[in-house]
């Protein structure tokens, strides 16, 4: 079984609901991967709280102080596989062909430095669009870059709020993310890291799916 070392940057009184719902997947095989750690940029926050109360090993990492490298980390706890879950600082000198991310928002209108959380709905929202994406892709260097290996189109109800459409995302987020993640690690989506065209999907699997279409 695979290792998985999952980064998520929370704050002091909130988040992590992403990284609990990746260690209970984990359990119940849903994900069929090992969670042996989470890493979080805050020493004592909400990652932490949920940390303690899942038995998973914490470890507080802050890369604008902390001069070890990522592959440190890694090597610590034997992971093949880095997922971010939420984690707010760009991933430097790591595979990434083993880095994956989850990212609320259509890509790249709506990614990039500072594009997170409440933000990105916020600006779908301001630019009109009827429709947001909960995208998951491979992890590079830069911001919301590297290929995308799901991509699901959520439409906006009338008259939705920034913080009610991230309720609802964050629970849709919650269902399919281990369920990717779950191809990813066993080999059925991989990508060598270097080329875009070097990208392998399980055959009939569509990267571009509707919540209208899966809930008919």
């Amino acid at each position: 079984m695979e290792n998985i070392v999952v980064f998520a940057s929370g704050t002091a009184t909130s988040g992590g609901s992403l990284f609990r719902s990746l260690v209970e997947a984990s359990r119940q095989n849903i994900l069929e991967a090992k969670i042996v750690a989470v890493i979080s940029n805050h020493v004592h926050g909400s990652v932490f709280d949920h940390a303690s109360k899942l038995g998973i090993n914490f470890e507080h990492f802050e890369p604008r102080t902390d001069q070890r490298p990522y592959q440190e980390i890694m090597a610590k706890y034997q992971a093949e596989w880095a997922v971010s879950a939420g984690w707010l600082r760009p991933f430097s000198q790591m595979d990434p062909g083993r880095t994956i991310n989850s990212h609320p928002g259509p890509l790249p209108e709506f990614g990039g430095k500072g594009m997170y959380g409440i933000h990105v709905y916020r600006a779908v929202l301001e630019a009109g669009s009827d429709y947001t994406e909960l995208t998951t892709h491979f992890v590079t260097a830069n911001y919301d870059d590297g290929p995308v290996i799901f991509r699901l189109r959520i439409l906006l109800e009338n008259h939705e709020r920034a913080e009610h459409l991230q309720d609802r995302v964050k629970g849709i987020e919650r269902y399919f993310y281990p369920r990717i993640l779950n191809l990813v690690v066993n080999g059925q989506i991989h990508w060598n890291g270097r080329d875009p065209e070097s990208l392998v999907l399980p055959v009939g699997y569509k990267i571009d799916q509707s919540l209208l279409d899966i809930l008919g």
